[in-house]
């Protein structure tokens, strides 16, 4: 069976987490300075340990436990987003006979660590306009900003962001082009993400804000600092690099997500390999059919399959309410080109409101 355990519990689970030493938010989870979940077998002296954080899903301990494995399979099938980790080939091979030709597969990642700091100067790149700013509760209370809600959720899993974490936006004008952020904390250790505007990339804007942080880690004392990034997303690699990150580990995620940040990190035909995927998780998924039918849409558009793409959100906007901005995504940016689009526009207007444009 799978038993959560309450956070006066979590330190039981330490001894299990072998394997998981390059994954700082399970031991995040453990401390408490961000928000998770732990399910083991047994609480009283757990042997096997699911794992939930804000980085994603980890399995660890024993793989072969008899007792915790049915309910594990039962806890798994409900997950639409899955970003499964686990610590041991072990577990690799019960994941994958779990969830076979369901709704995850297996996507490669990249574990960068740093090692020097290779650009110490980095106040010295900041173009003319922009201003870094340290993310502290002076600035996430700025009423400024345009876009400050949407670094607000990203720290919104932290118990205390501006006691446990730290990071830099850089800022331009009313707007934050991009931002580096601690995913969590531990001791001396820390794990950064950075966050680009589209419009602001390729000006090195990120090697920048995530330099500045950086460099204030080590002012701070910590001398672990990590990065995680798909094995496709060879621009986040460059920007680790520069710095002064090495790639440190490979490790395997299963995931229902492409495993890529960008339409160019996949070709043509990975991009319609994951939308079949979609396709075929939207029959397993009940309540999530939905979700993964838009992803599917998703694909087709990265493919450039726009008649697939427009006949799927037409269905989807026939059976009922659409994601809140779905019409902006990034991702149907080449759908927003064509005279196809406006007549989806309309149409989905109609549904929503049952009443017709003028």
């Amino acid at each position: 069976m799978m038993h959560q355990l309450i956070a006066k519990q979590y330190s039981l689970v330490s001894p299990l987490i072998a394997g998981l030493e390059n994954h700082l938010s399970v031991q995040a989870v453990i401390e408490g300075t961000v928000e998770g979940q732990i399910w083991v077998d047994n609480p009283s002296a757990p042997r096997s340990v699911w794992f939930e954080t804000p980085e994603g899903q980890y399995l660890a301990g024993a793989a072969t436990n008899l007792t915790f494995l049915p309910d594990l399979a039962e806890h798994l099938l409900p997950w639409p987003f899955a970003h499964i980790t686990c610590s041991s080939a072990d577990w690799e091979a019960v994941v994958a006979a779990l969830l076979a030709g369901k709704f995850v597969r297996p996507h490669s990642r990249q574990y960068f660590v740093f090692h020097r700091l290779l650009l110490p100067d980095w106040q010295k790149r900041i173009p003319p306009g922009h201003e870094v700013a340290l993310v502290d509760a002076q600035f996430l209370a700025r009423q400024d900003l345009n876009n400050i809600a949407e670094v607000q959720e990203r720290i919104s899993e932290w118990r205390n962001f501006v006691r446990d974490g730290f990071g830099y936006c850089i800022v331009r004008g009313h707007q934050i082009v991009s931002t580096c952020l601690t995913d969590c904390t531990s001791g001396t250790a820390c794990e950064i993400g950075v966050v680009t505007q589209a419009e602001a990339r390729h000006q090195g804007l990120a090697t920048v804000v995530v330099a500045a942080t950086v460099a204030h880690a080590l002012a701070q004392g910590f001398t672990t600092i990590g990065w995680h990034c798909w094995a496709t997303n060879r621009g986040s690699q460059r920007v680790a690099e520069k710095v002064g990150l090495i790639l440190a580990a490979t490790y395997t995620m299963y995931a229902t997500g492409a495993g890529a940040e960008n339409a160019a990190d996949l070709t043509t035909a990975e991009w319609q390999a994951q939308a079949a995927f979609c396709a075929h998780a939207a029959g397993m998924l009940k309540e999530q059919s939905r979700r993964m039918e838009m992803q599917a849409a998703q694909a087709h558009a990265l493919a450039g399959d726009d008649t697939a793409a427009l006949t799927l959100l037409q269905r989807l906007v026939d059976s009922g309410k659409m994601p809140t901005g779905w019409a902006t995504w990034r991702d149907f940016q080449a759908l927003q080109m064509t005279p196809a689009w406006a007549d989806l526009l309309a149409h989905a207007q109609t549904a929503e409101t049952g009443i017709p444009p003028e």
